[in-house]
């Protein structure tokens, strides 16, 4: 009851206050860096021929029903320093019992090699988003709505810069009494990592989001890795608290396993019973011979 009061009121505000014109955008991961589609679809991966990668978020307390969880499948054709990868990608949010938004998309990217240094990567994803909701004593309803994104970055062996927009369809449906329309949203992000000889690795991360009627989204990470196998790092999200989280990368075989495990505190946040979560994550990546 308490997750369907709230949405009622926010179906509320946003008819008195946009003239019955709502909106909506998904809730990024916090660690989003182990899947870096989440944020752009012009994401290559730096090493193998095959990745598999899913994650979960929930909150935790009296809003643990609300959860995330994404799965994606790329296949990456490299020649020389050039390459093109083919993902698909699924996406859920679910919002209490009664309410889901499920997307899904096919994900196309390029990496061109500009020089020795530097790479140019373009990458779109096209697909839908949805909305289904029931609840007692009602008719279930549900609507899908065609949807993309759109991404341009570029990368040399120790940094990565890049912009994305995501829902550039402005598509809109409309449940009950008022529309609500999927606003286009960008994002900006860089990342960089310092490589030393005795095994260690440094690497930071950092987003902005830029929102719809509201304040920009901004995530800045940091971690210390020792070899490929271990990482640990910390993350501070405005107004949402600060992360602390562990990847555990072992060899299966020829291959590589990623075990991501995330905890956002409320520390810092400005609603720490609803904006404490976690995050798990897991990504199987197949090497080409010789990585």
């Amino acid at each position: 009851m308490l997750l369907i009061l709230g949405r009622v009121i926010l179906i509320f505000l946003a008819i008195g206050g946009w003239a019955q014109n709502s909106f909506y955008y998904p809730n990024s991961f916090n660690a989003y860096f182990l899947n870096f589609s989440q944020i752009t679809p012009s994401f290559i991966p730096n090493e193998g021929k095959m990745e598999l990668t899913s994650g979960y978020k929930s909150l935790t307390g009296a809003f643990r029903k609300i959860s995330s969880y994404h799965f994606t499948a790329a296949r990456i054709f490299k020649r020389n320093d050039n390459a093109h990868l083919f993902r698909v990608q699924f996406y859920n949010e679910k919002e209490g019992t009664y309410i889901s938004n499920p997307r899904a998309y096919a994900n196309y990217g390029y990496q061109l090699s500009l020089n020795d240094n530097f790479k140019l990567i373009s990458g779109i994803s096209l697909g839908f988003a949805g909305l289904y909701y029931s609840a007692p004593n009602t008719t279930q309803s549900s609507f899908n709505v065609p949807d993309g994104a759109l991404g341009l970055s570029i990368k040399s062996a120790w940094m990565e810069i890049g912009a994305s927009a995501f829902q550039i369809f402005n598509s809109s449906f409309k449940p009950l009494s008022s529309t609500i329309t999927l606003e286009r949203y960008y994002n900006l992000y860089a990342n960089a990592k310092k490589e030393w000889p005795s095994d260690w690795i440094l690497k930071c991360y950092g987003l902005y989001r830029i929102l719809p009627y509201t304040e920009p989204d901004i995530i800045l990470s940091g971690t210390i890795g020792y070899t490929k196998n271990i990482e640990a790092g910390i993350s501070v999200r405005y107004n949402s608290g600060i992360s602390l989280f562990g990847v555990f990368s072992p060899a299966i075989g020829e291959d590589r396993l990623k075990l991501l495990i995330n905890y956002n505190s409320p520390l810092f946040g400005l609603v720490p019973k609803y904006q404490s979560n976690i995050e798990i994550g897991l990504a199987y990546i197949v090497l080409d011979n010789g990585e």
